[in-house]
């Protein structure tokens, strides 16, 4: 896949892309720009389609205004939006007064981005595709989580939040926020949070495991989007946290790890919080004893 540096960051991301799209010059078009991203596909068939997104989990999808049998894409939209929220949408549109008239309805579905399909370069597929991603992010796991955070820590875990499929370490997070790691770790300890490496794993661990439950991914295939070098680095860092292997945490579901999470930094007693949750739950409140 083409890699493409973030701004202050320092890392670097990639983008997986699938498409679907409505007229042979859309098709040809935009099959150029994701041939120079190396991480798309261009499909023609909704089905076939479906089952790319729910099997790869891609960072976002191209469609067309309207699918390959004429019809408006917007029940389309409509359903990537309630079946995978974390994927960005893009719409490929040309400037006809059909397609235009269709992208309200889009818009309306759950849309992120539009693009003209005379601007189809592989720059402005990328920019459009990070756009309707960080749109996606808006509703992230951070955004749900930043409330219960002291104010003068947002910008630790906004870092961590971000992009948190990649692995991170404590120095990069301190080169972003331009202080040094005792700065870090004293506002920490001053707010009553975890440490921050604990604050990165765990947020690694709710994005992979978002990543297992919306998808078809084998463990080795989500180890490797998430950044391990094998599946036994995925098994040995969920059992590290929560005692429990990749799948047995993926069944459990993110929002679950999230609430994990949530009593983590709010400083109680898992059990109390997760009632369901006997193995999970002992492992992560016995770490919280160790963060206060």
């Amino acid at each position: 896949m083409r890699e493409l540096r973030e701004e202050g960051m320092g890392g670097r991301t990639t983008l997986h892309v699938v498409g679907l799209l409505d007229t042979d010059v859309q098709r040809s078009t935009v099959i150029r720009a994701l041939a120079q991203l190396e991480g798309g596909m261009v499909l023609n068939d909704v089905v076939d389609f479906l089952q790319s997104v729910r099997r790869d989990a891609p960072d976002a999808v191209a469609i067309g205004v309207l699918g390959p049998r004429g019809g408006t894409n917007a029940p389309l939209v409509g359903r990537l939006q309630r079946d995978h929220p974390s994927v960005g949408i893009v719409v490929v549109c040309d400037t006809t007064s059909t397609a235009v008239q269709q992208l309200l309805h889009l818009a309306r579905a759950g849309a992120d981005e539009v693009m003209l399909i005379s601007t189809a370069s592989p720059a402005e597929l990328a920019a459009v595709v990070e756009r309707a991603c960080a749109r996606r992010r808006e509703g992230s796991v951070w955004h749900r989580i930043a409330p219960a955070v002291p104010a003068e820590c947002h910008d630790i875990f906004e870092f961590c939040f971000t992009s948190s499929l990649r692995r991170r370490s404590v120095g990069s997070l301190a080169q972003h926020l331009g202080i040094d790691r005792s700065t870090i770790a004293s506002r920490l300890r001053r707010a009553g949070l975890p440490p921050a490496h604990a604050i990165l794993s765990w947020s690694r661990l709710i994005a992979v495991t978002g990543l297992m439950e919306s998808s078809r991914m084998s463990i080795e295939q989500a180890a490797l989007r998430a950044g391990f070098e094998s599946a036994t680095g995925l098994r040995a860092f969920t059992r590290r946290l929560l005692g429990a292997a990749p799948r047995a945490v993926a069944a459990r579901g993110r929002s679950h790890v999230e609430q994990l999470f949530f009593a983590l930094i709010d400083g109680r007693d898992v059990h109390e919080r997760i009632e369901s949750s006997a193995p999970l739950a002992s492992r992560a409140s016995r770490r919280n004893q160790q963060f206060r």
